[in-house]
C-alpha cells in the first residue's frame, strides 16, 4: 500500500509583503472562511514577528487544509513540511 502524499500550501516568493499582509488580515477577519488564526497572534506558536511571508503561509495552508484548494495568486503547493518549532502546519482532511 502506497503512503499518501503529504502536501502543504505556502506563500509564493514573488508576492509583495503588502499583498500578503492584506491577505492575512482579510482571511482572518472574514468569519465566512472559518479559519482559526489564533496561532499567528502575538504569543501564538506561529507568530513570526516581522515575517509576513511565514504568517501568510500559515493562513494559506489553513485555507488549503480546510477547503482542499488554494489561492494560486498567493500560494504554491509543496511536499516539504513548513512546520517550524511548535508551529505545526495542518494537513488537509482527505476523508471529508
Amino acid at each position: 500500500m502506497q503512503k499518501p502524499t503529504r502536501v502543504w500550501c505556502v506563500a509564493k516568493g514573488d508576492v509583495s509583503v503588502k499583498e500578503l499582509r492584506n491577505l492575512v488580515q482579510g482571511a482572518c477577519a472574514n468569519r465566512d472562511y472559518g479559519l482559526n488564526c489564533g496561532n499567528i497572534a502575538v504569543g501564538g506558536p506561529c507568530y513570526f514577528k516581522n515575517n509576513t511571508k511565514k504568517q501568510a503561509s500559515y493562513v494559506l495552508n489553513l485555507f488549503y487544509a480546510k477547503y482542499n484548494t488554494y489561492l494560486a495568486k498567493y500560494g504554491t503547493l509543496t511536499h516539504k513540511d513548513p512546520s517550524e518549532g511548535s508551529c505545526r502546519f495542518p494537513l488537509p482532511n482527505r476523508n471529508g
